[in-house]
């Protein structure tokens, strides 16, 4: 997946991508070109709160907001899964512990990230 020339972001088919949610193309966009066909187990994520975590990717899914699908608040949109492997530096707003799985969608997802070789110790 990659971002055309256009702006639009697009699959291997040259296709647009269809996002559950308008609002998370460019924000998960950059990390799904990250995971690539690749789909790196062990990986370091920082947040814009300065919380910065190693973790085990455990996969990803579409969730919604666990209101009634007529709801004008309604939504959709993709999730991705994660375990804990260590706290590098806290944040001041997340408040995530090692061992604990978490699960992270457009509206709290990590700023940068980047894959490592082993799982850290």
């Amino acid at each position: 997946m990659k971002l055309n020339e256009n702006g639009i972001w697009i699959n291997e088919n040259n296709e647009p991508v269809k996002w559950w949610n308008p609002n998370e193309g460019n924000i998960i966009g950059p990390y799904i070109a990250f995971l690539g066909t690749k789909w790196p187990k062990f990986q370091k994520l920082e947040f814009s709160d300065g919380l910065v975590i190693s973790v085990e990717f455990l996969g990803y899914g579409d969730s919604d907001n666990d209101l009634e699908i007529d709801d004008p608040n309604y939504e959709e949109c993709y999730e991705f899964y994660y375990k804990i492997l260590k706290i590098i530096k806290k944040g001041a707003n997340h408040k995530f512990k090692k061992g604990k799985e978490i699960y992270l969608n457009y509206k709290d997802f990590p700023i940068k990230w980047e894959e490592l070789d082993s799982q850290p110790k």
